[in-house]
C-alpha cells in the first residue's frame, strides 16, 4: 500500500495511489497530502512509505494521460478493460478535485505568459473563418482559425522550439478562447463541434495514418467512428492508435483540460482522414450523456 511518484512524457509530475488504484497530477507534496487525507490510518502506520511491491503494482495499473502503457501492462489490462475505456481515458480527467483544477489553470496561464504576441487575421473572414497567430520570444509559432459560426476550429501550425516549456494544446486552447471572445479567460466557454488538424507534417502521425489506411484498404482517405456499443470493436482500436500520435495527443490534451476546468464531458466521436502525404484529420466532438 502507498504512493509512487512518476513523470509523464511531457515532464509533468503525477502520483499513483495503490489503495485508490488511481493516478492524479501532482508531486511529492500533493501525493503526501492525498495519502494522509484519503487513508489516514495507513499513513499513520506507514509514514507514507512505499514498498517495492507497491511500485510494481503502480507500474502494472498505470495508464498515463497520453494513453501509453508501462511494460506488459497493456497485455494484463486488455483482459479486463475494453479498448473504448482507453480511448475515453485520453479525454476524461481521472481527478476533478479543486487542487487538480487549480494546477491545470495555473499551468495553462503560465504557458500563455510565454505567448508574448498574437494577432487576429481578418483576411480569413471572407472565407468564413478568422485566424489567429501566436509566437514566443524564442520562435515557437501557433496558428489556428475559427469559423464565424464557432462550429469548426482548424489548427494550421504548432511549431514549438526545442526546450521551450510550452504545450501546444495550451496555446491552441488559449487561441480558441480569444477567437470566441473570451480574451480574459484561459479557456473558451465551449468547444467547437469539430477540430481539424490541417496539412499534417509530423512523420510519426503520417506513418500511423498510412498503416491504418493499408489495413482498411481505403486508399488515401478513411473514417473511423467511436463505437461505445461494442467496446472492443476494431474501429476503436484504430481510433486509439490515431489518438496516440503526436497530433492526436495534442487534440485529446486540449479536450481533457477543457473537460477538467469546465466540468463537461466532450469526447471524439469520429475521425475523418483525407490524404496520406500531407493529411488532414477532422475530429468530430460530442458531449457524453
Amino acid at each position: 500500500m502507498g504512493i509512487s511518484n512518476h513523470t509523464d512524457a511531457y515532464g509533468r509530475a503525477y502520483f499513483y495511489c495503490s489503495d485508490c488504484n488511481k493516478s492524479s497530477w501532482g508531486g511529492k507534496k500533493e501525493a503526501s497530502m492525498h495519502f494522509k487525507s484519503a487513508h489516514p490510518s495507513s499513513a499513520l502506520m506507514s509514514g507514507n512509505s512505499m514498498s517495492s511491491n507497491s511500485k510494481k503494482r503502480a507500474a502494472i495499473h498505470h495508464v498515463d494521460r497520453l494513453g501509453n502503457y508501462n511494460g506488459d501492462s497493456a497485455i494484463k489490462r486488455s483482459k479486463t478493460e475494453h479498448i473504448s475505456k482507453h480511448v475515453l481515458a485520453l479525454m476524461m480527467p481521472d481527478d476533478i478535485t479543486s487542487p487538480q483544477k487549480q494546477a491545470a489553470f495555473n499551468r495553462i496561464n503560465a504557458s500563455q505568459a510565454l505567448l508574448n504576441h498574437y494577432s487576429v487575421d481578418e483576411e480569413f473572414v471572407d472565407d468564413g473563418y478568422t485566424a489567429i497567430h501566436s509566437k514566443t520570444s524564442v520562435g515557437s509559432k501557433f496558428t489556428s482559425s475559427l469559423s464565424i459560426s464557432g462550429a469548426s476550429l482548424v489548427v494550421h501550425e504548432t511549431s514549438k522550439e526545442k526546450g521551450e516549456e510550452l504545450f501546444a494544446s495550451d496555446a491552441i486552447l488559449k487561441q480558441l478562447a480569444i477567437l470566441s471572445g473570451k480574451d480574459s479567460s484561459c479557456i473558451p466557454s465551449k468547444l467547437p463541434s469539430e477540430i481539424v488538424r490541417d496539412t499534417i507534417s509530423n512523420d510519426k502521425t503520417k506513418t500511423v495514418i498510412r498503416s491504418i489506411a493499408n489495413s482498411l484498404r481505403s486508399g488515401d482517405s478513411f473514417t473511423i467512428e467511436f463505437n461505445r456499443k461494442e467496446p472492443d470493436a476494431l474501429a476503436n482500436q484504430y481510433l486509439l492508435r490515431l489518438l496516440q500520435t503526436p497530433n492526436g495527443k495534442m487534440t485529446t490534451n486540449m479536450i481533457k483540460d477543457f473537460n477538467l476546468l469546465s466540468g463537461t464531458k466532450y469526447c471524439i466521436k469520429k475521425a475523418e482522414v483525407e490524404g496520406l502525404d500531407s493529411p488532414d484529420i477532422t475530429f468530430s466532438l460530442a458531449q457524453m450523456n
